[in-house]
């Protein structure tokens, strides 16, 4: 009984130690996640604030915003840029903002043709004045049907 109870003790230490381990490598994993960069920000004086925005889904957190259709996703697409560009996040990251940069270009990356009007028109009515560039190709996730990358400038 004194040599099964030793046993179990060491089994016990040694799965301790290796949950530990597996801990730590989850954490680490979850750091490198949030240093995708979503955005870049450039500040010069002759051209003012510059942020170009990386390739951005209807992603919320880790999670994709599924089962509600490219115009939700759209919407939410535009939503995450514009927070991306806020002055609350621009100064969150250190980048000394008065005015909100203002989106110049959109590249805009669909799954399929039949999604295209639908975002086009949703993109349209929220920037009529921002140019766009449709590209049907492959997203960043399965789950996801619309992608896009854009460019917004300020002259401060």
């Amino acid at each position: 009984a004194e040599l099964q109870a030793a046993a179990q003790s060491k089994l016990d230490k040694a799965q301790a130690k290796v949950q530990a381990k597996l801990d730590r490598a989850k954490a680490k994993l979850e750091r490198a996640r949030d240093k995708f960069e979503r955005a870049k920000a450039v500040v010069s004086p002759e051209s003012g604030l510059q942020v170009y925005i990386s390739g951005t889904a209807a992603i919320r957190g880790e999670a994709s915003l599924t089962g509600v259709g490219i115009g939700q996703q759209t919407v939410t697409t535009l939503e995450n840029i514009e927070y991306l560009i806020s002055r609350q996040n621009l100064r969150k990251h250190g980048v000394k903002v008065e005015k909100i940069p203002e989106i110049q270009i959109f590249r805009v990356y669909l799954k399929s043709e039949e999604l295209l009007e639908p975002a086009r028109t949703i993109i349209n009515s929220r920037y009529p004045n921002v140019s766009a560039l449709y590209v049907l190709t492959d997203v960043c996730r399965d789950e996801l049907l619309i992608e896009i990358e854009g460019a917004a400038f300020t002259a401060e």
